[in-house]
């Protein structure tokens, strides 16, 4: 039987990666015995083998290129499945990569210098060395044949999906609703409008603009609040994401919600009364379905990879037009029938 493994490193995080580890390898395993799963130590049922350490970026190299390839052939391993975009150069069996953006080529500015270099001589070679490639959107196979001339026949497109067991319009009674927001430090009142999105301060998730729109819809609505999600940050990364709302003119309008599983996204989705979705760059952008999943209308940029994943459903803006962008959320929010329309668009589409 063909033995397959699996670089699952990343299951212990949250976000778009780590959502797509977490579940794929649970059904490979059910279906295909014979699979062994490194470095998700922390997942029992998946029996995982050689943990994974994180403290410095010659261990991470060390990982990736030694340890991985004497584990390979220790296990007899005859195909590598890179889930989180890298594959050792030395395992000389068939290498699979997951490649879920170029952000390396598309926004070299979202990176660090030491980031970069490891991006420059490792990850992009890897993707030239891969037996085969599967993309997570047409929009990354095109950078993948653009930027680094990878063939066709090389590359398959793969879509991802979200859990529909876990985001659907929840409907919990109102005083679950409330209990669980206090429990999250979240006081919501009866007649207040909800905007949802994502805290990060890199520069391709663009927050600024979501800040920006915030504060020309408070000018006119009093009764609107922005509630925030945030993903684990390293410590430098939260200084700078608190500073940016401790500087808002409506800092006591926008709420922080900070560890936040996969069950509490679907009961935001399901509270707020628009998501908002400003990325400049995206490898998919599973939450614009998740969110229409939960009857939440999405406004988002006006990029290639939206479209594609999207459809026409959601409400698209210019990115960086910050007065249309504002006008789009003043449409959902305070126009009753274009606010049904959109959930009724959204639910069709996914």
């Amino acid at each position: 039987m063909i033995r397959i493994g699996f670089d699952a490193r990343a299951a212990s995080a949250l976000g778009g990666i780590p959502t797509y580890v977490k579940a794929l390898v649970p059904r490979v395993i059910q279906q295909h015995k014979s699979v062994v799963v490194y470095g998700a130590s922390e997942i029992p049922a998946w029996k995982s083998v050689l943990p994974y350490t994180y403290k410095h970026p010659i261990y991470r190299i060390w990982y990736e290129q030694i340890a991985i390839v004497w584990a390979l052939y220790r296990d007899r391993v005859d195909i590598f499945h890179g889930l989180r975009g890298v594959i050792p150069f030395l395992f000389s069996r068939i290498r699979i990569v997951t490649v879920h953006d170029l952000f390396i080529k598309d926004c070299p500015e979202s990176f660090t210098w030491r980031t970069g270099l490891y991006n420059r001589f490792f990850l992009l070679p890897m993707y030239k060395v891969a037996d085969h490639i599967i993309a997570v959107s047409e929009v990354t196979k095109r950078s993948l044949q653009t930027h680094l001339h990878v063939p066709e026949d090389r590359i398959t497109v793969i879509p991802e999906a979200f859990d529909t067991s876990v985001f659907f319009k929840r409907k919990e009674s109102q005083a679950y609703m409330n209990n669980w927001l206090k429990l999250h430090g979240i006081v919501k009142h009866e007649h207040e409008n909800v905007i949802l999105g994502f805290a990060n301060v890199q520069a391709h998730k663009n927050m600024k603009d979501t800040l920006r729109m915030f504060e020309q819809i408070c000018t006119v609505y009093n009764d609107t609040v922005l509630w925030l999600i945030v993903r684990p940050l390293p410590a430098h990364e939260m200084k700078l994401l608190r500073e940016m709302v401790d500087n808002h003119r409506y800092v006591n309008k926008i709420i922080l919600i900070e560890h936040v599983s996969d069950e509490d996204m679907s009961l935001l989705y399901s509270n707020a009364d628009v998501f908002v979705f400003p990325s400049t760059h995206e490898g998919f952008g599973l939450p614009l379905l998740e969110a229409q999943a939960c009857e939440c209308p999405v406004v988002c940029s006006d990029i290639d990879i939206f479209h594609e994943v999207g459809g026409e459903s959601p409400i698209f803006f210019p990115v960086g037009d910050i007065t249309l962008f504002t006008q789009a959320v003043e449409r959902v929010l305070f126009q009753e029938a274009y606010h049904i329309d959109r959930i009724v668009r959204g639910c069709q589409h996914v």
